[in-house]
């Protein structure tokens, strides 16, 4: 079993009752969680199909947020591989399960350009 905290959706919710909403926790299964992240993968990966190497990264880095409760990750692949897709969808997930700010950091102006032109 694992343990996550349940966050509800501030969309849905007046900023009073968001203010006054407390966090629940509630347990999971190991299936339970492998569902829910591969839903929040097809929800916000930004193209149409997922390689399986991007979707297995993904997968293996969230669950280490939710579990080992990891704060930092250093993404390490090859040359075309999709690298900032994989960075914009942990992105994108950790937002909405923990409705936290996140920060992709590159080594290059024009890499950080990529990402404001193709996303």
């Amino acid at each position: 079993m694992i343990k996550i905290e349940y966050l509800i959706d501030r969309d849905d919710m007046t900023n009073e009752e968001y203010e006054n909403q407390e966090e629940r926790e509630f347990i999971v299964t190991k299936d339970m969680l492998y569902d829910l992240i591969n839903e929040l993968i097809s929800k916000h990966f930004p193209y149409k199909e997922i390689r399986n190497i991007q979707q297995e990264a993904i997968f293996k880095i969230i669950k280490s947020f939710v579990n080992d409760n990891k704060k930092y990750f250093i993404l390490e692949c090859p040359t075309g591989c999709g690298k900032s897709a994989i960075a914009l969808t942990i992105s994108r997930i950790l937002k909405e399960l923990f409705n936290e700010r996140t920060t992709i950091s590159t080594s290059t102006i024009a890499l950080q350009d990529q990402y404001l032109k193709d996303f």
